[in-house]
């Protein structure tokens, strides 16, 4: 996993370019969720976080010590036998406003990356989505 600072641009949050055009976005803001194709700028003020995610990466938007950051988490260089997958449902409202798109999707696809403390227990360090299905 990479972490860096997110550029600001006309007030706006700006997704690092390596994040494609066609990438699911997922945004919590104080007034709504978003769920959509392609990453868009972000108002730092009306943003808690956001992900964008290809089936292979998934970036997160999040903000630490009064800065806004992004992790990058990288599918195909974690060691696969650290990371569970997982499923959530989603709500019927994104169900819907999916197959408005065409889109065919019930769950989001989580990876949980595991680490291991002084004991030997193991615990989920990292979470984030990383596709739809």
């Amino acid at each position: 996993m990479k972490t860096l600072l997110v550029e600001v641009s006309g007030g706006m949050l700006e997704w690092p370019s390596d994040v494609p055009n066609d990438a699911w976005f997922l945004a919590y803001t104080h007034s709504e969720l978003l769920l959509k194709k392609g990453p868009e700028p972000l108002h730092p003020a009306r943003l808690y976080e956001a992900w964008a995610f290809d089936g292979t990466a998934s970036w997160h938007l999040w903000q630490r010590e009064d800065q806004w950051i992004c992790t990058k988490y990288d599918a195909d260089t974690a060691d696969k036998r650290l990371v569970m997958e997982g499923r959530q449902v989603l709500s019927d409202t994104a169900i819907k406003k999916l197959a408005s798109v065409q889109v065919n999707a019930r769950y989001l696809v989580i990876h949980e990356l595991i680490e291991f403390d002084e004991d030997g227990q193991a615990f989920v360090a990292y979470s984030c989505p990383i596709n739809l299905a």
